[in-house]
């Protein structure tokens, strides 16, 4: 006898799946960090340029787009800001957006349509926001300490157009040292910084004969200028065993400066100055020669600015 079995084999495949929402509400953006205060040290002959950062914060929602903007500060003119410094001193700064364009940066009120605002979307966890504050180059102004207030101004929406949601002080201020710098140029020539020596050619000595140069002072402070000649206001001959000297005047601005007795203060001024710098004429005129050994001659005088 032969029985068969049969056997059934039953799969059942249950597959669950659980869906779940979240709903977040209406994202807020907030200043989550700005400069607690933009400070440097000023040299009139470069541009400060402050890179500076503010942070945008996201809460309830994962990102927001936002605007922001800055005040015109104590100047009350976005395009011409001001740092107020010593004796009412005023020293030009500027806030750039970090790009090579160098836009101004200003407020929805000032620029409606955005276009003057660092603009995006933030994102939970913080977006830093990049801009510049850059003291502009050339300026001589007393020393001390130049200040200013700006606040930073942000914005919900797309271009700012939800309305101001926050703002936050940003204080400003800026170093200016003391200084005094010296360049000599050729009669009538320009301020030149690396321009420290001048070599005056007279040829054949010849009594009465005369050559000229200026010396060029720039400085935020009233300084002196003090000549000192090497061979007590000649020249004297370059062989050391020979005595002979040729004598020879020099003029400051037209008045006679004598250097026979070592150094001597020939200018007392005020500062600051201008950018091209206060200019001096030195006037070299040949004496009488004497009995002076034929052969080289020469003088070498010192120009010395100090501030006062």
């Amino acid at each position: 006898m032969s029985v068969r079995k049969r056997v059934g084999i039953a799969f059942a495949l249950v597959v669950t799946a659980t869906l779940r929402l979240a709903a977040f509400g209406t994202a807020e953006i907030s200043i989550g960090d700005s400069p607690a205060l933009v400070t440097g040290s000023y040299d009139y002959s470069a541009e400060l340029a402050l890179p500076e950062i503010v942070t945008i914060g996201v809460s309830g929602g994962i990102t927001a787009p936002y605007a922001l903007g800055f005040s015109e500060g104590l100047s009350g003119d976005f395009d011409n800001r001001q740092l107020s410094g010593p004796a009412g001193a005023l020293l030009d700064y500027q806030i750039f957006n970090s790009t090579a364009a160098r836009v101004i940066l200003k407020d929805l009120v000032a620029s409606p349509d955005a276009s003057n605002l660092l603009t995006g979307t933030a994102i939970i966890g913080g977006t830093q926001v990049n801009f510049e504050v850059a003291v502009l180059q050339g300026q001589i102004v007393p020393p001390g300490s130049y200040s200013d207030t700006v606040s930073v101004l942000l914005y919900e929406g797309t271009n700012g157009s939800d309305g101001l949601k926050e703002t936050a002080i940003m204080p400003i201020s800026i170093d200016v040292p003391a200084f005094v710098s010296v360049s000599l140029a050729p009669t009538g020539g320009e301020f030149d910084p690396m321009q420290d020596a001048m070599t005056l050619d007279f040829g054949v000595l010849t009594q009465g004969s005369s050559r000229d140069m200026d010396v060029l002072v720039r400085a935020n402070v009233d300084y002196a200028v003090d000549l000192e000649s090497a061979h007590a206001g000649a020249l004297a001959i370059t062989d050391p065993g020979d005595p002979s000297t040729v004598p020879y005047q020099l003029t400051v601005n037209g008045a006679t400066a004598n250097l026979a007795g070592g150094a001597v203060t020939v200018v007392q001024d005020t500062g600051p100055t201008t950018l091209s710098g206060n200019r001096y004429q030195l006037v070299f005129t040949i004496g009488n020669p004497g009995n002076a050994t034929s052969g080289a001659y020469g003088d070498e005088v010192t120009v010395t600015v100090t501030a006062q």
